[in-house]
């Protein structure tokens, strides 16, 4: 097999994809918190027409769908454009495999309307499009000149080592996401969020702390730990923020901008702190690797000390 070239328009086609979904994500959250969820009946027209009147709540679902729609195209593309000229196999079967989650998120949200938003239906739509937006992100790592250039390796010989680290900080973080849409739903608590919180902090903290030590020379490492603490601390604030400002007005008959604009903030910046831990791991699986016999050595040499 040849190895991959470096293809710059198709790296910010896959860049731009990523960032779609991004908004996609937020048209969603948009749509959810002003409760214009079924403000269209019908699926996949919209009152029978491709063009819906732009007023009240169909504003923010017809936008919902036409993101959509070209996100589904920009998949088909980019999957396309893989298998003639990736010859990594796994990397087409990426690209096929986005184009399957288009269909599924497509068919989810459909039924969600059709089906009047069974809460089982409408956290699977929610979870899917965060395990999207992981996709196109590591498709547009695979594929960008960083990845596909050789760099010097780094042992590591923590234990945990960081790359398990990175996973269980990522699958911590998309976990509390669907701990925060089942709250916003009520169909949670607040304390189980509450308590996921606490676990991401640890895990980011305990992550970037590490990479800081242990490998804070090599900026590639250093400056993303910086990014995960700030974006931590002020996802946090973002939290508690909108936490008070929904007791505050939990008897209005609407849920006002204000608090809209903060659970629609916090919902974005959920999955831009999954977003960017995920990418921090695979840039930690890049950097680093684990050598079995030098960790067992070192741990010999600590034991007779």
């Amino acid at each position: 097999m040849s190895s991959p070239a470096y293809h710059r328009p198709l790296n910010w086609l896959i860049r731009i994809w990523s960032f779609l979904t991004l908004i996609l994500i937020t048209a969603g959250a948009l749509t959810a918190g002003n409760h214009a969820g079924l403000s269209i009946p019908d699926w996949p027209l919209a009152y029978g027409k491709l063009v819906p009147p732009f007023i009240g709540g169909i504003r923010y679902e017809y936008t919902h769908r036409v993101i959509a729609t070209l996100v589904g195209c920009i998949s088909i593309v980019v999957a396309i454009w893989l298998q003639r000229t990736d010859p990594r196999r796994w990397i087409r079967i990426l690209g096929w495999v986005g184009v399957g989650g288009v269909i599924l998120q497509g068919i989810l949200g459909g039924l969600t309307v059709l089906m009047y938003q069974p809460p089982w239906i409408t956290a699977a739509h929610a979870s899917v499009a965060q395990l999207f937006f992981l996709l196109t992100l590591s498709l547009a790592v695979f594929t960008s000149r960083s990845w596909l250039t050789e760099v010097p390796v780094r042992e590591d010989l923590a234990q945990p080592s960081s790359f398990s680290l990175g996973i269980g900080l990522t699958a911590a973080i998309w976990a509390q996401i669907m701990l925060g849409a089942a709250y916003r739903h009520d169909a949670l608590g607040v304390v189980p969020h509450m308590l996921g919180a606490v676990v991401v902090s640890v895990l980011a903290i305990w992550l970037a702390a590490r990479m800081l030590a242990r490998h804070g020379e090599v900026a590639a490492l250093r400056r993303p730990a910086w990014w995960l603490l700030v974006l931590l601390l002020v996802q946090v604030g973002l939290g508690i923020w909108t936490y008070f400002v929904k007791l505050a007005t939990v008897q209005a008959p609407q849920p006002p901008p204000e608090r809209i604009a903060l659970a629609t903030l916090h919902l974005v910046g959920g999955s831009l702190l999954l977003g960017l831990a995920f990418w921090i791991t695979l840039r930690l699986r890049h950097y680093l690797r684990v050598n079995p016999a030098l960790r067992l050595q070192q741990q010999k040499e600590r034991s007779l000390a």
